[in-house]
Formats: structure tokens, sequence, C-alpha cells
């Protein structure tokens, strides 16, 4: 992203007649930026503004041709914050710069920690948007998944090294030979994985991806020979609505797993079990564990309750808490991210869907087993693995360059 500083103008303060020799008045300076222009401004003209004893304040100002400010919508969250970095090397400058006036983000797309140092140096984040509820400019307030991404940011090990994840589970369409993302987070196939005692068209059900045997994991045999080897990364697939370019997605290993769940900062209160009522009634729903990024901020009118049930059930996710799709669908914008429970296959029998869930790592357990993220609605655990040949469920991330 090329952000412009495309002008400045001089405010003076005001100063009454006399006769006695004056000084020169102080005065404020405002510099103009966007996000459409490519004309920079210096860094050292920001110096002489700051070494200019008679001024006071250099506010930096969004402006665009709309005038709601500082329209930053249709860009992803590693572009937002590269304008983050772009002002604040010139925050830097001086204590005498300072923000003014609204960014206008696209919902769902600003990092909290960045809109956090935002509203620190004095812009305010997104107050368009609460005097503008159906806007048509300057953009849609919709999550913007083209890529296949979702925006929000997740450490997976001690370095600080982040991810994101796909828009939901990985499928794959036998007759055409497509790999894709679900639609929705909490779309599975489920039970429909088999028909008529054979793999379906399209599933969401994997064995692990060794390097001899079944391609990608794709069979309905237990034999243990069929899974063996290295692993091989579904991520090496070129995903449909995920870029369709090859090698732009991989799979967690069980030490990244863990770390997430466990070891980063508040884990604990960044995870939980839930229900999502797929219509009014609540007779079409998805359970899932719901995983918070790292800074996470609740969406007005929402109130989210980590961690677990006492009991293991179907229903428990239900009595733990219950979101709306509407209540989801603010959830997903401010970075939510929803693991469906996808149930397993064994062979040609699919069983605990809606039970428990369970995803694959890129790490194995000898020659016959791999480590999985297993859950259900009383706890979530890496310490688990599985034999290779058992169909579970794969959620993609990309790393954070």
């Amino acid at each position: 992203m090329l952000l412009a500083l495309v002008g400045g103008t001089i405010a003076f303060t005001a100063c009454s007649p006399t006769n006695e020799p004056q000084e020169e008045p102080h005065y404020n300076v405002e510099l103009f930026f966007n996000n459409q222009d490519v004309i920079h401004i210096e860094l050292d003209t920001i110096q002489e503004y700051a070494k200019n004893q008679l001024v006071d304040t250099i506010y930096m100002i969004p402006d665009d041709e709309k005038g709601v400010g500082g329209a930053f919508t249709g860009f992803g969250p590693n572009a937002l914050h590269n304008a983050r970095m772009f002002l604040e090397e010139r925050v830097n400058v001086s204590r005498k710069v300072r923000g003014k006036g609204d960014l206008v983000f696209t919902i769902g797309c600003v990092n909290p920690a960045d809109s956090l140092w935002f509203v620190e140096q004095g812009w305010t984040v997104n107050e368009y948007w609460k005097t503008n509820d159906n806007p048509e400019e300057p953009g849609d307030v919709t999550i913007d998944k083209s890529n296949g991404v979702l925006p929000e940011l997740f450490t997976i090990n001690e370095s600080g090294k982040q991810i994101q994840f796909s828009m939901g589970n990985l499928q794959y369409t036998q007759s055409t030979d497509t790999w894709a993302f679900a639609v929705n987070q909490y779309d599975i196939i489920g039970g429909d994985n088999v028909v008529d005692g054979t793999l379906a068209d399209k599933i969401d059900l994997f064995g692990w991806s060794g390097s001899t045997g079944f391609a990608w994991g794709i069979s309905t045999s237990t034999d243990d020979i069929g899974y063996s080897g290295d692993f091989v990364d579904w991520g090496q697939n070129a995903i449909s609505n995920g870029g369709n370019k090859a090698n732009q997605w991989r799979t967690l290993t069980n030490g990244e797993w863990y770390y997430l769940l466990d070891t980063r900062a508040n884990a604990s209160s960044l995870q939980g079990v839930a229900r999502i009522n797929l219509n009014a009634d609540g007779s079409e729903y998805a359970n899932g564990l719901i995983l918070l990024p790292d800074n996470w901020t609740a969406p007005a009118g929402i109130s989210f309750k980590s961690g677990f049930s006492s009991e293991r059930s179907v229903q428990a996710y239900a009595d733990y808490q219950i979101f709306t799709l509407d209540q989801w669908s603010k959830l997903e914008k401010s970075g939510a991210v929803f693991l469906p429970v996808s149930g397993y296959r064994y062979g040609t029998d699919v069983g605990d869907v809606g039970g428990d869930g369970y995803y694959w790592s890129a790490t194995p357990f000898g020659e016959s087993n791999a480590w999985y993220l297993g859950f259900s609605s009383r706890g979530a655990s890496m310490g688990s693995r599985s034999r290779r040949y058992d169909g579970i469920a794969v959620r993609l991330v990309q790393d954070v360059k």
C-alpha cells in the first residue's frame, strides 16, 4: 500500500493588537494523507516543522475524496498493518506529531492491536460506521474471503510466529480433482462423506497424508501401508477459492497446535465451545470450538464465554453457549475461528458428527500413527494420536509474512 501525505495547511492563533513589539504567533500544522495518491511527504519535512519553535503541534489528518476520512476499505489486515508502520515512522519523528480525525477501515479487517495504537496517537477508528449503518461508501462491511484467508492473527510459537486460518475446512471433489475450502466456517459434509458404502464425490474427512500409498489420504482402506512415509502437506495443492496456487497453505504441526491452545498469552480465555444455530428454531446447528485471535475485542452486544462444559455430549455445546447466525457473523468479523465438530471416518463408517472434533497435525508418531487436535464439549487436547487411516478434518493456515 502506498499512503500519501498530500498537503498541509497552517492554522494561526489569534492575537490582540497592541503598541508593544509582538512575538511571532505560534501555530499548528495540518498534514493530510490518504491511501490513493503516490505523492509522499518526506520525513525531512516533518523534521523541519518539528524544529520550528513556533510550531506547537503537527497534526496528521486522514482525508479522501469521499469526505469520510481515511477510507482504508478493501485492504486486508497486512495492508492495514503497513498503514500503521507508515504513520508510526512519522509520529516517532517528534512528540509534536499527533493524529487527528477518523480512520475508516473495512469492518473485521483491522488488527485490534493496531487499532489501539491509532487511538493512542489521537485518531479515532471507524467512528464513520456508527452513523452509517448501511453505507454504500467507502466499502462493504463483510470480510473479504476472496483469497480464502481469515483476517486476524494467531501466535503459534515462542518466537512470535503468527498465522491466519483458512475460511473453512478443506474439501475435495473427486470428479473434478478440485480442492476448496468450505464456504462457511461451520460447514461440514458429515455422514455424507460416504454414500452407498464408498467415498462420496465431495469429501472433507481424510486419512493422514503420507508420501507412499494413497495420495492425500483419500481412501477407505484401513491398511497402514497405504498411509506410510513422510508427511505430504495438503497445502501443496492449489485451493480453488484459496488463491488457486500451489504451496500457499500448510498444516499446523502438533507443537504449533499445542502452543496455540495451551501456551500463547491468555490461551485459556481465547477459546471456548459453542453451538451456532443455523435456523430460527435451532433444528439445524453446528457444534464446535471457537478460537479467538491474539488481540481480541468483543463486538458490541456479544458476550463470549471461554472454556468448556462439565459434561460431554452433543447437547452440552448448546447448554454451554449458543449463538445465532447474526451473532456468529459479528464474532467472525471480530476475528473468531470456528472449528466445527465434523466427526471421523473409519473405513466407510462415519461417526461422532456433532459430538467430538478431530483435526490432523503435520506431525507423525511412529510409522502408523500421527498426532491430531481432539476436542469435545468438555475439553481440548493435543496429546492424542490416531491411526493414519482414520479419516478426520483438515484446517489449513497461512504464515504471516
